[in-house]
């Protein structure tokens, strides 16, 4: 039995609109890139820092585990661009496609990639009885004053 009478109503993923401020390194870059289902974006999350190691070459050593990782971010995010500004050497339009992806430098496309995950990053609150971070020490040292009973009460 339906909960209300309601219209149903299709989903449309949200779009973002991806730019660099002025200065980065790929400031003339745009893409417009669809919002992720649940299932897509626990796959992106699971690769997000392997596959940002590569491109920081903080990886050491490039293990299977970081292939995979790129190949499946490269995959999964290349279906949700949905269009770019990107063209190639000879000034033609690239595809937002994987192959128009894996065609492209590969920092540009974490730059995409990072910008993009930025916006499902979500600060958990702190646990009960968490601070500001100040040591009790300089929360002790805070000056305080008893303030008088109100007239009215």
């Amino acid at each position: 039995m339906p909960v209300s009478d309601k219209p149903r109503k299709r989903y449309k993923p949200r779009l973002y609109d991806i730019t660099f401020p002025e200065g980065h390194e790929w400031e003339d870059v745009e893409a417009k890139v669809k919002g992720a289902s649940v299932d897509t974006l626990v796959n992106l999350m699971a690769v997000a820092d392997l596959a940002a190691e590569v491109a920081d070459a903080a990886a050491t050593t490039i293990t299977p585990g970081h292939r995979e990782a790129v190949a499946t971010m490269i995959r999964e995010f290349s279906q949700l661009i949905t269009w770019w500004n990107v063209d190639d050497e000879e000034g033609n339009p690239v595809e937002p496609d994987e192959a128009g992806v894996r065609s492209q430098d590969f920092s540009m496309v974490m730059a995409l990639f990072g910008t993009w995950m930025s916006r499902y990053q979500v600060t958990p609150p702190l646990p009960e009885g968490s601070g500001d971070g100040r040591s009790p020490a300089e929360l002790a040292s805070i000056p305080t004053e008893t303030l008088p009973a109100s007239q009215g009460s």
